[in-house]
């Protein structure tokens, strides 16, 4: 029989909206129309700063491709990044090592169950049943894992909001004038906190050199008042 190909597939969005308003619904509605559920999300909405969101998303393999395709619609794109890894031997070597082991407890039962050895040989039997029970158990968890991360792709959604934006499709001149002065505004203010924290941490400093060169400066006068007068 043809071996299913287990592929774990995951993507990275990341997109920018001049309104960030609409956005989280956008996000579940597009959840939801693609048969996927949320599975975490992250979102700073402080007063005064651009709004950004982070969404961890499950999606069926099968609509994997036309999420992100529908993803893309939500903003701007920014970037795109995808990778997937194969992890098919290990799938179906994992559900031959449960069969094998479950196999094997049965065995273990069954000489249980007809034995009739002494109590320390009925002790060893019970306890090498718990070791392969607890190694099934590791298996089977093993297998949920890899069953949920290859029948649901994970999409990471990030989306900026940007203050005065404009689409890429056609920006204007005064559009991107008014970037530039925004930019340039942000760049001086940045530049002015720096200039007050330097000022700031060098103050001690100066006074330290103040003290010290006022202290050879009054040195270097009674010096000077000591020398005697040279004759005439």
């Amino acid at each position: 029989e043809p071996i299913e190909r287990k592929i774990i597939y995951n993507a990275t969005v990341e997109l920018t909206v001049e309104d960030f308003t609409d956005v989280p619904a956008g996000v579940e509605q597009l959840a939801e129309e693609y048969d996927g559920f949320i599975a975490h999300t992250s979102l700073q909405t402080a007063a005064g700063s651009p709004r950004r969101g982070e969404w961890r998303i499950r999606v069926p393999v099968d609509r994997y491709a036309s999420f992100l395709d529908a993803a893309e619609t939500l903003a701007e794109l920014q970037s795109r990044t995808e990778d997937s890894q194969e992890v098919t031997a290990e799938f179906y070597d994992v559900q031959v090592r449960i069969r094998n082991k479950q196999r094997e407890e049965e065995r273990l039962l069954e000489h249980l169950e007809e034995s009739t050895g002494k109590l320390e040989d009925i002790l060893a039997v019970e306890k090498e049943i718990s070791r392969v029970r607890t190694e099934v158990e590791q298996l089977q968890g093993r297998l949920r894992v890899l069953q949920d991360q290859t029948a649901l792709s994970t999409v990471t959604l990030r989306i900026d909001e940007l203050r005065g934006y404009v689409p890429e499709e056609s920006p204007s001149f005064g559009t991107r004038i008014s970037r530039a002065w925004t930019q340039s505004i942000d760049g001086l203010l940045e530049a002015a906190q720096l200039l007050v924290l330097t000022v700031v941490a060098c103050t001690p400093w100066l006074a330290v050199m103040a003290i010290s060169v006022g202290g050879i400066v009054l040195l270097l006068r009674r010096l000077l008042k000591r020398r005697p007068t040279p004759a005439t």
